[in-house]
């Protein structure tokens, strides 16, 4: 899978999803076969992804705005955590 990025001026960067993120989210851990637990988890991978690609540009991962990307992943993994126990309840 990947995430195609489109800057500013519309040039168009393809990102495949990274083992980290497909594994934060679980990816392959969807035993009923949910449609939209597929699609959260897809979505928040590509949004750690992006973060991942964004630090990879601060200095090797430690420069300005590094902590804030970290922070940005934790919450998007407990987002996406609690989107799943939504689409699930009752199920």
């Amino acid at each position: 899978m990947h995430v195609v990025v489109v800057d500013d001026q519309g040039q168009k960067t393809e990102v495949g999803l990274n083992d980290e993120a497909k594994q934060a989210v679980r990816l392959s851990f969807n035993p009923s076969g949910n449609t939209a637990v597929l699609t959260l988890k897809v979505l928040a991978a590509a949004f750690l992804t992006y973060c991942d690609y964004l630090k990879d540009g601060t200095a090797g991962g430690r420069g300005p705005g590094a902590r804030e990307l970290a922070v940005a992943k934790t919450h998007m993994e407990t987002a996406q955590m609690w989107a799943v126990k939504g689409a699930t309840a009752g199920v």
